[in-house]
This record gives C-alpha cells, structure tokens and sequence, in this order.
C-alpha cells in the first residue's frame, strides 16, 4: 500500500518525503505542481482530482474496511469533487456512502460517551446536506425532504441549546444565540423550498412561519431579510387559496 501511495505522490510531485500509508487525496493534491491559474487552488483540475479521490478511496477502503470512518471522508470528498462536475447521480452514491458509515461512527460515539460525539455529528449533518443537494439538482425533492428534516431538527436543537446562553447575558452568548438563530431559520426556509415543490404548501408555510420566528429574534422585525421572508409566507397563502 505504501509503493501505492508513493506511487500517485509521484506522479503530482512528490518531494521525497515519507508518504504516510493512509494518504488521503486531499493531501495528494496539495503535492501536485502548480496548477495554471484558470484552475481551482484546492484541487486543480477536477478531472484529475477525481481520479485521485478514487485511487485513494480504493486504498482506503481495502486497508481499514468499507465502514471505516476515513473511508467515509474521502467517500465524501469524491462525492464533492463529482458534484462539482455536475455528476449529482454518481457523487449522491458516495455521501450516501458516507452517511451510513457516519450514522454508525455517531451512534456509537454517543454510546461510548465523551468528546467526540458532537464531531460525529457534524459530519453526520454535512452528509446530510450533500446528498440533499445532489437529490434536489436531480430534482427528487421527495427523497430529500428526509436529509433535509434531519437537517432543521439540529438546527432546532442547537437554537434550544443556545436559549440559556443566550439569555444569560454574556456577550459570547448573545452571538451564539443569534448563529443558532439564523441557522434555524435558513434550514427552515430551505425545508419550506423543498416542501412548497412538491405542492406541501401548507406544510411549507408552517417552516416559513418557523424561520420568520426565529429570524425576527435573531435580527428584528424592521431587517430587510425579515421584510423578504414574510412576503414570501404571502406567496404562500396565496397557493393555498
């Protein structure tokens, strides 16, 4: 495994250096050449950089097993990298992927107990948002009202989390109130979006009223952004009519 790594560092310009045997492509790409300055800094080409996703999700996936959490990053990250293309079919297959290895790496974080429970469940939570994203482009808007929904019962339970930092008075916790907020009120207005397309317009202005909540407590009634959301709970009731 590690000629293979070595083998791939090579080819992008590799310095000598020990390559580790768990070299994920992300690494690798930052070993590339200089990439021309029409390419993407953080990955260059996407077309060698995907290439390089799959070789290193190949090696990762034989050395620790399929349901490695590592092998879940580099799933998502060839996931990304695929979506990026416009490949949304092919790149949801990864973050679902990923997202069965995360649920299990989280559900067993939270039966161990300490820290690293709430990383877990943000990388559960980003998965989530990737394979809605792919869904939706793929226009199955259905099948991501599920990822979605996970999406906003965090973002309830983070707001709620929050109330009691908020409400004691410290600076710190006044702005972690007011990011929970606004956090609640995107995903609940991204939830709406997605309810209001498949014709759940009831359904979608309950998550409009939702986020309109949470956004007056985070900005207040007369911020713009306030202004543009209750015109959209209008348009709403006007479907419903």
């Amino acid at each position: 495994m590690q000629s293979v790594c070595r083998a791939v560092a090579q080819r992008f310009g590799w310095d000598g250096s020990p390559v580790p045997c768990a070299l994920d492509a992300s690494q690798i790409c930052r070993l590339r050449r200089p990439a021309p300055p029409a390419a993407n800094p953080e990955l260059g080409d996407h077309s060698e950089a995907e290439g390089l996703y799959r070789s290193a999700l190949a090696v990762r996936a034989s050395a620790l097993g399929p349901e490695d959490p590592d092998v879940a990053v580099t799933a998502h990250n060839l996931g990304v990298c695929l979506a990026a293309t416009g490949q949304h079919a092919e790149a949801l297959v990864f973050h679902k992927q990923a997202l069965f290895v995360r649920e299990a790496a989280a559900a067993a974080a939270a039966a161990a107990g300490g820290g690293g429970g709430a990383a877990a469940r943000g990388e559960v939570l980003a998965s989530h948002k990737a394979a809605a994203a792919c869904l939706r482009r793929l226009g199955c808007e259905g099948q991501a009202e599920p990822h979605l929904s996970a999406l906003l019962d965090a973002a309830r339970g983070r707001a709620d989390g929050d109330a009691v930092a908020g409400s004691s008075g410290g600076g710190g916790g006044v702005r972690r109130r007011r990011d929970a907020l606004l956090e609640l009120s995107a995903a609940a207005e991204d939830f709406a979006r997605c309810l209001a397309a498949q014709g759940a317009h009831a359904r979608a202005e309950d998550a409009l009223w939702e986020a309109l909540e949470a956004r007056r407590e985070a900005l207040g009634a007369q911020h713009p952004s306030v202004r543009l959301l209750e015109d959209k709970i209008t348009s709403c009731l006007e479907a419903l009519q």
